[in-house]
């Protein structure tokens, strides 16, 4: 049960610091202005694979599979489509985006900073994303590594 607390505490602090972006007014833009939603998906991957790990610090050692390299493997995973999101970012940032402005026209020059700006977002956005759920997986981890001593 003790080792189970461990990992509430880790939920608990991933809770309050939603909590806290949500009320601050960051946490929306960052899953409104995704236009590749992908961190729709780094957040569904990561919210699964932070169950998975609270089985299995609730189970005792002797029954639950201490194969953890899954886990591992996903930690991986959503930091690779974190940078995924980069590319297709900056990909979206810089389509037609240079061909169709007009220099002497101040419309179309604010028109092209805009849709480089969403571009731009998407790549920040899945970047941050995918950092902050590799690093909170990763935290997990050791701390069951550390927890059912292995």
């Amino acid at each position: 049960m003790k080792d189970f607390l461990y990992w509430w505490l880790i939920v608990c602090v991933i809770g309050t610091g939603s909590y806290i972006t949500h009320s601050m007014g960051w946490l929306v833009p960052l899953y409104t202005n995704d236009l590749t939603y992908i961190t729709f998906l780094i957040t569904v991957i990561a919210g699964l694979t932070t169950l998975s790990l609270g089985y299995k610090f609730k189970v005792p050692v002797r029954a639950a599979a201490v194969d953890v390299d899954i886990e591992w493997f996903v930690s991986d995973v959503v930091l690779t489509l974190g940078m995924l999101g980069t590319i297709i970012g900056f990909m979206i940032m810089l389509e037609g985006t240079f061909s169709s402005i007009e220099f002497n026209d101040t419309d179309s020059i604010r028109q092209a900073l805009s849709s480089m700006s969403q571009g731009l977002f998407t790549a920040l956005n899945t970047t941050l994303i995918g950092l902050v759920s590799s690093i909170i997986l990763k935290v997990q981890l050791t701390v069951y590594g550390k927890v059912k001593g292995l």
